[in-house]
């Protein structure tokens, strides 16, 4: 198999994942890694697949041996974080995230991801610096109040909260 034709199983992998195929996916990125064991691309697809899956480990493990290959892949690091996100362990996913925002510094929604790990670990003046870093960036994500209002919740500033609430619900998002 030519480079180029072994590409063609990466390119079509990406387009299972985007249509929520993961099974296909696998098929193409497994293939694929039997021929190029430690192409970085290939295996953080794959673990996107097993996320995908709720398969953890499995992404876990596909990440981990891309890392060795590229540490700084935004791909790998932010689909990590998330990963740990669904693992309800917020306190792993922070140093991905923080390398994640040191290559692209105003992806405002790793900055919101950043601030609700931070949230999460019970670091709330960390979260609210990392929120609005977000809100300044993207003041018309409605989410990104919403999460903020929550860190306000924790720092009991309710007259913030509730601005952040209504700022929130004033753009489309649904508070209950």
């Amino acid at each position: 198999y030519q480079s180029g034709y072994l590409q063609l199983y990466i390119n079509r992998s990406r387009i299972y994942l985007d249509r929520g195929m993961p099974d296909q996916a696998l098929k193409d990125l497994n293939f694929f890694l039997s021929k190029n064991p430690n192409t970085t691309a290939a295996l953080v697809n794959r673990g996107v697949a097993y996320s995908m899956k709720r398969e953890w480990d499995k992404a876990l493990v596909d990440f981990q041996q891309a890392e060795q290959a590229d540490s700084n892949n935004t791909a790998l690091l932010s689909n990590r974080a998330l990963v740990y996100f669904s693992q309800a362990n917020s306190k792993a996913a922070i140093p991905d995230l923080q390398r994640y925002l040191k290559i692209p510094p105003e992806d405002h929604e790793n900055i919101n991801q950043l601030g609700l790990a931070y949230l999460y670990t019970g670091e709330a003046n960390l979260a609210l610096a990392e929120m609005n870093k977000a809100v300044a960036l993207q003041p018309q994500q409605s989410a990104y109040y919403a999460n903020r209002a929550l860190v306000y919740r924790v720092l009991k500033n309710a007259a913030a909260e509730k601005a952040d609430l209504l700022k929130a619900q004033a753009l489309g998002h649904p508070i209950r």
